[in-house]
């Protein structure tokens, strides 16, 4: 994928920050370390290019139309971290998808981006 940098940073930045900060919750303090995790992986195939990224959670975020509702007061300024990296992958015909699925410690976040390479 021919990705301007400044968009791939702000597909990448966006996706981290989001993690960071739900590794980084008080919650998850006591929580053994080999579940708190970020695992970010590139696969590429002659199909496809795929960006994913799990990370822990204390719980599962509203997700409403496949984009996540922040649970911070000022709603007004913060939230669209994703919609930015999602605006930021449509331009490339990239699609971000995600999901939360629960564990025995708690939740799991993953975020996927998959550019279809075919149509290039």
């Amino acid at each position: 994928v021919e990705c301007a940098p400044v968009d791939m940073c702000k597909i990448r930045a966006n996706i981290l920050d989001n993690a960071i900060e739900a590794v980084s919750d008080d919650e998850l303090r006591d929580v053994d370390p080999e579940f708190k995790k970020i695992e970010l992986s590139f696969k590429r195939t002659d199909k496809f290019f795929l960006i994913s990224l799990t990370n822990p959670c204390v719980l599962c975020p509203v997700i409403v139309d496949g984009q996540i509702e922040t649970h911070k007061n000022d709603k007004k300024n913060h939230g669209f971290g994703l919609v930015n990296a999602k605006e930021a992958a449509a331009n490339y015909g990239g699609e971000l998808s995600v999901e939360c699925e629960q564990k025995s410690s708690g939740f799991i976040f993953r975020t996927e981006i998959l550019f279809d390479l075919e149509e290039e």
